[in-house]
């Protein structure tokens, strides 16, 4: 199996679990469209209850369940496949330094944000800024107990750091990386995200419904199922 059809695997099978488990909580308000019924084509959660998330960016979400949609636009810096061992995601490969307290990477330099532009070392020095300010109780704010700092080191690579060297510190590079040209800049960032994963936000209706598509850019394969309603 090739490794984006691995990445696309796991991003299907984290998902669909908890998709089922919102139909299964919905019971008679939840319907399938009945354009796609049957061919794997859409998921849809009808008439659900309100939906309204805080925030859309990765990073300053505190909600689970907001996390596992917002899994589906933004890739991971690093990846881990069904047995746990770290994969490439945004990262492509990496070296720790003797004493295990740094770890120089290499980024996928085919990745593009939804905007159209590439995704660089800058985007995941700015994350790794953006969780140092996110709030305590911040989905992925628990990397910074063990990541001290971020550097670029040219335009595909950085230079993480870490405050001491354990073994697993590579667990925590899971989390997701955002465009720093996007998210630093002016708009409502927070409710339209842009990122670069297997899918993008369609249409998003605050308290009813958040529709994502297949996204074009994607570089890894396409998605087998072009449309979930959450």
């Amino acid at each position: 199996m090739k490794n984006d059809e691995k990445k696309d695997f796991s991003l299907f099978a984290d998902f669909l679990p908890w998709a089922w488990r919102l139909w299964q909580e919905g019971g008679a308000n939840e319907e399938e469209n009945d354009s796609n019924r049957g061919d794997g084509r859409c998921i849809q959660r009808g008439n659900a209850d309100a939906f309204l998330p805080e925030t859309l960016n990765p990073l300053l979400n505190r909600e689970e369940t907001v996390d596992r949609i917002l899994k589906l636009l933004f890739l991971p810096l690093v990846d881990f496949d069904e047995s746990g061992k770290a994969c490439p995601a945004v990262a492509q490969d990496w070296e720790f330094s003797a004493d295990g307290r740094s770890l120089s990477m290499n980024l996928n330099s085919n990745i593009r944000w939804q905007d159209g532009t590439a995704l660089t070392a800058d985007d995941v020095v700015y994350s790794v800024n953006t969780l140092r300010n996110a709030p305590e109780d911040a989905v992925y704010k628990q990397v910074m107990n063990y990541v001290s700092g971020c550097s670029k080191a040219g335009t595909n690579s950085v230079v993480i750091t870490f405050r001491d060297s354990f073994s697993s510190n590579i667990d925590a590079l899971r989390f997701p990386v955002i465009p720093a040209g996007y998210y630093s800049g002016q708009g409502d960032t927070g409710t339209k995200p842009v990122g670069d994963g297997p899918y993008e936000m369609e249409s998003y209706q605050q308290a009813s419904e958040m529709k994502l598509k297949a996204s074009a850019s994607y570089y890894g394969s396409t998605p087998q199922i072009s449309e979930i309603r959450v």
